[in-house]
This record gives C-alpha cells, sequence and structure tokens, in this order.
C-alpha cells in the first residue's frame, strides 16, 4: 500500500493523508468490497489487483490536484505499484474468465494484441515513472499511464 515513508502497515495513503478525499476513498472501498463480492479465483486475483492500482492512481491524482504535496516518493511508489500489478494482471486475463462479477469483456480476446499492447505500455511507464527523478518527465508518465488505463478500459471493460 501506497505509504509516503514506506512502511509496512501505514494503511491506504489517501485515507492517511489527506482528509479531504477521506470520506470518497472510504465509500469507493466500501463499493469496491461489494462489487468484488462472490470473486473467486483469477477474477478474484486481478480484481484486487486493479483495485490496487486504482490506489496508486488516486494518490498520483491527489498529487497532481496538489491536494497533497509534490513528491517524487509518492509518485515513484506509485509507478512501483502500478508495474508489479500491471505485470502481475498479464496472466490474470485467460479466454474465458469473463465469470461474474468480472467487469472484462470479450473483446479482451477478440484483440488481445491491442489488449497486451496497452498492458506493456503502462507498466513500461509505471517503471519509468517508479525511478523519475524530473518532476516534468514524471507528470508526463502519470498522464501515458492515466492514457493507457482509460483506452483499455473504453475498450475491455463493461461501462458502469
Amino acid at each position: 500500500r501506497l505509504c509516503p515513508r514506506g512502511t509496512a502497515g501505514c494503511g491506504h495513503f489517501l485515507m492517511r493523508n489527506v482528509i479531504v478525499l477521506g470520506a470518497s476513498a472510504a465509500a469507493l472501498f466500501a463499493v469496491g468490497a461489494f462489487a468484488h463480492s462472490g470473486a473467486t479465483g483469477v477474477v478474484k486475483q486481478r480484481m484486487d489487483g486493479m483495485k490496487e492500482m486504482s490506489h496508486a492512481v488516486k494518490a498520483i491524482g491527489a498529487v497532481k490536484a496538489g491536494a497533497i504535496p509534490f513528491s517524487f516518493e509518492t509518485l515513484n511508489l506509485a509507478g512501483r505499484e502500478i508495474a508489479k500489478h500491471g505485470v502481475s494482471a498479464r496472466d490474470q486475463f485467460p479466454e474465458g474468465s469473463l465469470v461474474s462479477p468480472s467487469d472484462a469483456l470479450p473483446a479482451i480476446w477478440a484483440d488481445r494484441q491491442t489488449f497486451d499492447r496497452l498492458m506493456e505500455q503502462m507498466i513500461d511507464a509505471a517503471d519509468q515513472l517508479a525511478v523519475s527523478a524530473d518532476r516534468d518527465e514524471s507528470i508526463a508518465l502519470t498522464d501515458r499511464i492515466g492514457g493507457y488505463c482509460k483506452d483499455c478500459h473504453a475498450t475491455f471493460r463493461k461501462q458502469k
């Protein structure tokens, strides 16, 4: 989990450090927990991983919005989290894994090449963010990561 000091047990970064976002984050946790109820196996694994990536994206958003001070440590950690869960997710979309409550669409397997390319581009940008020490580069990388996520979700995830 994201923690500005990188310590275990710190708790979710936004819940702990961004009071303004606390209530909405709690609501998202409740919705996420409900949405994941009944998920098992590879579907649960990928849903849990996507939830962890969303925590990292929310921390990035908080930095970009100025809700928390700019911090390479926060952005680097977010990059590591996104890359880690992205790498795991590559193997968590076997054909036919559309079991409820999955939000995955059959388009993943109809156009696996595009899905895999977007995943690899996101992982690559997240790996770069994990080590970036340049403010402009870091911001550009967060924008790229967000774009890959948006493109993937627009094509390969059920709209809510």
